[in-house]
């Protein structure tokens, strides 16, 4: 039996991707026969994550000492440490940069000569490296580039994020597996007109849902910027905003500029949402758009695929097959460029886009957390020495 130990900064509901690929990847690795626990930071007492809940896993989180900036916990340290003593075959995988996390895991691995899987998690991306650029060039000088060189594996989960971590010539080996999506939780969608009741939404209108976090990061002004031109000419669509707010002075400008151009009232924010309340927001659309800069995968776009949703969503992302195959546009991340798409999909007829929601969940049937797990379970085998390389190792 393997046993890893994940670690990662924060694992509550409105962390974003990670709070769900992470342990999806657990839970379908625990099917395969593999010990799996998740150690976290905790920044607030009311935190939860439903995926954890739903599949049972073995979870512990450390409140930070000091400050949240900071995010120091001793504690975390020692537990790692006693949890490792206890257990045979580890391998501490830890999927966060930039904070106090690769510290730990660095430490501990070298302290006790295990092996060591660093997920960077769409953080090396150009983009991603020049918000707070001398802050992040100094953390790498002084301790993240030698923790890459040192791991035993860089994992990505596309070919863009290979090919970015790639060019900043990290000594370590780099394996690209994918992340996955829950498909069974897509199966039962009711219809659009239940989904829409059970979130106060007017069944009259069309909608566009956006999900994610509210941050500069994923676009959300793009959208808003595209759909005043939009609405001008196609009064009966509306847009559903589901989301944590991770910054608030973006927060207000966005929904600043939506309420001077008048048509505020055809936004509906409905904030963090999970469990049936989630379901309900991608079964009540029409139509997902993400606007993102940048993604590694993006969880929520292969959600919407498997909700059977047409995607819009940018070239920064790894889904360039929603545009090949019809079940959406990939485009570039100007406003202009947004609004086309969307003026596009109004214009197609009722068969055209149920063949394009057919499409998606094609698409969305590729990525079954089957097959990512049983890529990590090789990977996790290379590392311990147990197997050759595996192909997907460059």
């Amino acid at each position: 039996m393997i046993s890893t130990f994940h670690l990662v900064h924060n694992l509550d509901n409105s962390y974003g991707g990670p709070a769900k690929s992470i342990p999806y990847l657990m839970g379908y690795l625990e099917d395969l026969g593999h010990s799996q626990e998740v150690i976290s930071l905790r920044f607030n007492d009311n935190e939860s994550n439903e995926v954890v809940q739903k599949l049972d896993l073995n979870s512990t989180a450390f409140s930070v000492w000091f400050s949240d900036a900071t995010a120091y916990s001793p504690f975390l340290k020692r537990y790692l440490i006693k949890r490792i003593l206890e257990s045979e075959n580890q391998i501490i995988h830890y999927h966060n940069i930039w904070n106090y996390i690769p510290l730990v895991a660095n430490e501990v691995a070298n302290k006790l000569s295990i092996p060591i899987v660093v997920s960077p998690r769409g953080n090396l991306y150009p983009w991603n490296l020049k918000k707070g650029y001398l802050k992040k060039k100094l953390y790498m000088d002084i301790f993240q580039r030698g923790y890459f060189d040192s791991a035993n594996c860089i994992h990505v989960t596309s070919k863009d994020e290979l090919l970015a971590v790639k060019d900043l010539n990290f000594r370590a080996p780099v394996a690209l597996i994918p992340n996955g999506v829950d498909l069974k939780e897509f199966e039962n969608l009711e219809s659009k007109k239940a989904h829409r009741a059970n979130l106060g939404l007017d069944h009259n209108y069309k909608y566009i849902l956006y999900m994610g976090r509210i941050e500069e990061k994923k676009g959300l002004h793009f959208l808003f910027e595209a759909f005043v031109d939009f609405v001008k000419t196609n009064t009966e669509w509306q847009i559903v905003v589901a989301g944590p707010i991770y910054d608030k002075g973006y927060y207000h400008k966005c929904k600043s500029f939506i309420e001077n151009s008048g048509y505020g009232d055809s936004i509906k924010w409905i904030g963090m949402v999970s469990g049936t309340q989630r379901l309900d927001a991608y079964g009540s659309a029409d139509l997902f758009v993400l606007p993102t800069q940048s993604e590694n995968f993006g969880i929520v776009v292969a959600e919407a695929l498997a909700a059977g949703l047409p995607v819009v969503t940018t070239d920064g992302t790894p889904w360039m097959e929603i545009q090949n195959e019809f079940a959406g546009y990939i485009v570039s991340l100007t406003t202009q460029s947004i609004l086309v798409a969307m003026e596009s999909f109004n214009r197609l007829n009722d068969r055209e886009k149920a063949e394009m929601a057919s499409s998606a969940k094609n698409i969305a049937r590729r990525y079954s957390w089957e097959k990512p797990a049983e890529d990590m379970q090789l990977l996790y085998k290379w590392v311990l020495g147990e197997i050759r390389e595996p192909e997907f190792v460059y």
